[in-house]
């Protein structure tokens, strides 16, 4: 059980990642309607 849940914390870790990547990356070439909503200023990531 306990390796369970430790998987689930790597896919969670991973889902974020991604996503701040993502957005991060998606700033960089144009405004999008996506961009503004859930953004995670307090993991020290700083859309330009």
């Amino acid at each position: 059980m306990k390796l369970n849940s430790i998987q689930v914390l790597r896919a969670l870790a991973v889902v974020s990642v991604t996503y701040i990547h993502a957005m991060r990356l998606q700033s960089q070439f144009a405004h999008s309607y996506q961009q503004p909503f859930y953004r995670l200023d307090d993991c020290g990531v700083q859309y330009d």
